[in-house]
């Protein structure tokens, strides 16, 4: 079941707006783990204000039956994109098992990431607490701020996390690209439907 969320099309020159063609190929664990490791690190500390998206107003729902994939707001667990998948009306047998199969696959996606994140600020925490608690600190100073640990010791923090995640990335990586490999005859035999499609609308 879709969850009843705002969704935003993206932006063209074409259009005042339309929706983005979402490919079902997800990236390689390298560079999504970097990008994901930048963004909780960045949002681990609380916000002091919170300014409002000023295309909030703008974010609109998908209809019932979107001819194209539609991107939603960024999950907060999981720092994936919600997305509602393209479901046309006329949608046949092959494009309804290939669109379940997208599905599966980012919700296992957004399963495995939401895990991770949530362990990956649990261990931080308690790294920094144990940095801290070594030299005979408190997370706050003296005069009530937050101290934040040295590039050296977060690379430290880092390396160490990476190396006790080693075997859970390496099988993240082989489901991966089995359920992509998977996924590469139903998208051709979805291309041909869809051809055709446009085939018969122009006769």
């Amino acid at each position: 079941m879709i969850p009843s969320i705002a969704f935003r099309p993206v932006l063209t020159r074409k259009a005042n707006f339309t929706v983005e063609a979402f490919s079902h190929t997800y990236l390689p664990v390298p560079a999504v783990f970097k990008r994901f490791l930048h963004k909780i690190d960045s949002e681990s500390e609380p916000s002091l204000s919170k300014e409002k998206d000023p295309t909030e107003d703008e974010a609109i729902k998908p209809p019932q039956y979107p001819a194209e994939d539609w991107i939603g707001p960024v999950d907060n667990k999981s720092n994936l994109n919600r997305i509602r998948f393209a479901q046309p009306e006329d949608e046949t047998k092959i494009e309804e098992r290939y669109r379940l199969l997208r599905q599966a696959t980012h919700m296992w996606n957004q399963e495995f990431w939401s895990n991770h994140n949530e362990k990956f600020v649990k261990a931080k925490q308690k790294f920094t607490e144990g940095m801290f608690m070594v030299r005979g600190q408190t997370i706050l100073s003296e005069d009530g701020t937050k101290r934040v640990l040295t590039p050296e010791e977060l690379a430290e923090f880092y390396t160490e996390f990476l190396e006790q995640n080693r075997e859970i990335f390496r099988a993240y990586n082989r489901e991966w690209y089995k359920r992509n490999i998977y996924m590469l005859w139903p998208a051709l035999c979805v291309a041909v439907v869809k051809s055709l499609k446009r085939f018969r609308r122009m006769r």
